[in-house]
């Protein structure tokens, strides 16, 4: 790892040390005077935006940014109460869900077939997610009584 870390600092130092030198290139035959006035010149400017943010920062504090609340959308459901939702599902569902599940993946073993899987994963990304939440609930269902004690 200590060689990798040593490639990539060298590299950062030979690209630094190629602009020094580009610029160092243009600005070879200017005089001490020129220079003198060209660092003036880059601090006044620097400097002065600098102080301009600082004064707008204090002489502006009356500004409130206009703070909206974050919506949610309606069919989001807390995480704490996502596996612990109530689906009245019966076997014949369940076994049509497992069944378009099986057939999704299935898709995915010829070409022709994963190009569709994808467009039904681009095109309705929440569709995935939406058959394993069911079936997770659902063994949830089945694994928990009517009095909500585990069988």
């Amino acid at each position: 790892m200590v060689g990798v870390w040593q490639r990539i600092g060298s590299a950062i130092d030979g690209r630094q040390r190629k602009a020094a030198n580009y610029l160092n290139g243009k600005t070879g035959h200017w005089g001490k005077q020129q220079l003198r006035v060209l660092m003036v010149v880059c601090c006044i400017v620097f400097g002065g935006g600098a102080a301009l943010v600082i004064w707008q920062a204090f002489h502006s504090a009356g500004v409130v940014p206009n703070v909206e609340a974050i919506r949610k959308p309606n069919h989001v459901l807390p995480k704490d109460a996502a596996l612990s939702a109530e689906i009245g599902l019966s076997d014949g569902e369940l076994q049509n869900i497992r069944a378009f599940r099986r057939h999704l993946d299935s898709l995915q073993q010829t070409i022709a077939g994963k190009r569709k899987y994808d467009s039904i994963a681009r095109h309705r990304p929440g569709l995935l997610d939406s058959l394993q939440f069911i079936e997770k609930v659902y063994q949830r269902q089945l694994k928990t009584s009517d009095d909500g004690k585990t069988k």
